[in-house]
Formats: C-alpha cells, sequence, structure tokens
C-alpha cells in the first residue's frame, strides 16, 4: 500500500525498526537507516548539489514579510 515515506519512516523509528525498505516497484530496493531513517521521520528532504547529498531541515517558522 503506497504512503508517504515521511509517514513510513515515522512509523519505523516509532516501532525501533533497524530500517525502512524501500521498493518503488522496480528492480532497485532501497534501505533507509540509522540517522537518514531519523532524518526522514523528522521531515528532512534529502538534496542533491552536483555529486553529493544531504539531508535540508523543514522550515518551521517562514521568514515574516
Amino acid at each position: 500500500m503506497p504512503v508517504p515515506a515521511s509517514g513510513a519512516a515515522w512509523s519505523a523509528v516509532q516501532e525501533e525498526a533497524a530500517a525502512l525498505v524501500v521498493d518503488l516497484a522496480g528492480p532497485v530496493v532501497v534501505a533507509i537507516e540509522g540517522q537518514d531513517l531519523e532524518a526522514l521521520a523528522a521531515g528532512w528532504t534529502l538534496a542533491r548539489v552536483g555529486e553529493r547529498s544531504g539531508w535540508v531541515r523543514p522550515d518551521a517558522d517562514p521568514p515574516a514579510d
């Protein structure tokens, strides 16, 4: 059953799972573990810039006009 990735990660963290396995109906299976699983559960977004990637924190308070 399709679910949002952050919701699935949150459930995995709450259940103290070691990893979340993602299979997007394709030949590639991805396992998200450790700090990456916790970041995804917290709503962070994985961003890629060139050859590197990192987590972008959600903006809790948008800037005032």
